[in-house]
């Protein structure tokens, strides 16, 4: 996330044309800042499929989607008092919903059954945790290309949001 803050600034050496550019860095700092929130619901959706529950993601998902169309009609034109901020103001609508989509997921976690065993694994290994080190280092082993892949994606639609620019 930090890594693209500092790439923001050199959106015109890209070719991009400078009015382009002038819209374009807010509102990609926004998406910058919301992909950590990005990646932890994709956790929970993650892992609520491997646990055999996909309608709690996927309500979360398209409660989430509507609330950033909202939002963006809210942000975009300066609709129900909020000033018009154009691009930045999708920005702004997509951090919202992915901070809530995250808040709801949290939620679902603490509260729903399904989630009971492995709410319970969890507080039991964090007793064990000394006796589990090593399954603890496999994990972060085996976690490590997953959130290289992770990134690698964020990264290509961030350049593809930049490669919009290039389209005059």
């Amino acid at each position: 996330v930090a890594l693209l803050f500092a790439l923001s600034p050199f959106f015109g050496v890209l070719g991009s044309e400078a009015d382009v550019v002038e819209i374009a860095i807010p509102y990609f700092r926004w998406i910058a800042a919301s992909a950590m929130f990005r990646i932890w619901f994709g956790a929970f959706k993650q892992t609520a499929e491997a646990l055999n529950s996909t309608s709690w993601a996927m309500a979360i998902n398209v409660f989430t989607n509507v609330l950033n169309v909202s939002l963006n009609w809210i942000f975009i034109y300066g609709h129900l008092g909020a000033p018009a901020m154009g691009a930045e103001g999708a920005g702004l609508a997509t951090f919202i919903a992915r901070g809530t989509s995250v808040g709801l997921a949290w939620v679902v976690y603490r509260f729903a059954p399904f989630f009971q065993e492995l709410r319970h694994v969890i507080a039991e290994q964090r007793q064990a945790r000394s006796s589990i080190q090593s399954e603890i280092t496999k994990i972060r082993k085996d976690g490590t290309g997953i959130g290289l892949q992770i990134v690698v994606e964020i990264l290509g639609f961030a350049f593809g949001a930049i490669m919009m620019g290039w389209i005059s």
